[in-house]
């Protein structure tokens, strides 16, 4: 995702809201790369995360991510029923430290390292990790006069799982990638956000 709810002054607080869709987050594939039969075990997946962020410095913001899953549906594991239609996710605490920024202030270069705690996970098994995680990541962001974009490259440590419930499957660290886009829709006060 893009770095949390971006702020140029301080102390200032922010208030935040996001939906995400995502489709097929969690299937099974055969040799070829297809989906076997009962395989999506989630193939449709939409939450909202409510998200807060204080700066405390120009250089310094901290933040929190609190997502809801409104809605699950797939096959979910045999023997077991469909994902759960309603949850709580995994809890998100960032920090963000601005690195560099140009003179103009089109171009930054943010460290946003940020840790998950598993409050979604506990409750339901397809609404969050059952471990604490940690994801550095790197952002950068380009900001003209209404609109802007950013991208970023993280990597995602969790505790290795063996997944019990399908053979020869285990959860581990994995690299993160994404780009945004956004638009001032009310000048430095409501903005529109657009991620993959």
């Amino acid at each position: 995702s893009t770095p949390i709810l971006g702020v140029n002054s301080a102390p200032k607080f922010s208030v935040g809201f996001y939906l995400t869709y995502q489709h097929n987050p969690l299937v099974l594939r055969d040799m070829d790369g297809k989906i076997v039969d009962g395989g999506e075990i989630v193939k449709h997946h939409l939450s909202a995360d409510l998200l807060f962020a204080l700066a405390l410095t120009k250089w310094w913001d901290i933040g929190m991510a609190l997502p809801i899953i409104i809605n699950q549906q797939g096959d979910g594991f045999p023997g077991e029923g469909s994902p759960s239609a309603g949850a709580m996710g995994d809890l998100r605490l960032y920090l963000k430290f601005r690195l560099f920024e140009s003179d103009s202030k089109v171009f930054a270069l943010a460290f946003v390292p940020y840790l998950t705690f598993p409050l979604g996970g506990k409750m339901d098994q397809f609404a969050g990790s059952k471990s604490v995680t940690f994801v550095p990541k790197l952002a950068a962001s380009f900001s003209f006069d209404r609109a802007g974009f950013a991208l970023n490259l993280g990597y995602r440590f969790v505790a290795k799982e063996a997944f019990d419930r399908i053979p020869n499957i285990t959860f581990d660290d994995e690299i993160l990638a994404g780009a945004g886009v956004w638009i001032w829709a009310v000048p430095e006060k409501f903005q529109i956000i657009a991620e993959a």
